[in-house]
């Protein structure tokens, strides 16, 4: 099973390659994000 930085890491991969210099960020809420998962 893939981690949730894995997913996140794929994510942000896909969406750069789609949206390419547009994509000023990835932002992350909730309780990974908040270190509480």
């Amino acid at each position: 099973m893939a981690t949730i930085s894995e997913v996140v890491r794929k994510c942000k991969a896909a969406l750069e390659s789609h949206y390419g210099s547009q994509l000023k960020g990835l932002i992350l809420y909730g309780s990974v994000a908040r270190n509480q998962a």
